[in-house]
This record gives C-alpha cells, structure tokens and sequence, in this order.
C-alpha cells in the first residue's frame, strides 16, 4: 500500500534530501552513496550547504 504523502524523485534527488536532512538533525547519511549519486552542479550546491554548516554566513575563501 502507497502512503499517500510519500513524494516520488530521482536517486539524485533522493540523495540531495538525505544530506540536507543529515545537516539539519541527527539523520545520518552514507557519504559514498549520496555524493556517487549526484551531478556536478548538486555536487557543488552540497560542498556549499556542508561550509555553511559548519562555518555560518562566514565561509572561509569567498568574499
């Protein structure tokens, strides 16, 4: 049976959300699959998400 709130998306996208849900909570994240899954242009928006983590509004390197 379907749940009828489950979204359907790519693997691509699918790895995107497990990130982003892995910097907002305790949701853990296998590294290897999400970054295997994604294209260069997801890949850099989620190197970017990980700096502002870690370093807020002030990511080192850009001006």
């Amino acid at each position: 049976m379907t749940q009828p709130w489950v979204l359907k998306c790519s693997s691509s996208e699918q790895a995107v959300l497990e990130f982003a849900a892995s910097l907002v909570g305790r949701c853990g994240v296998n590294l290897q699959k999400a970054l295997i899954g994604v294209d260069d242009k997801e890949f850099v928006l989620l190197a970017r998400a990980m700096r502002e983590a870690a370093y807020g509004d002030s990511c080192p390197g850009e001006g």
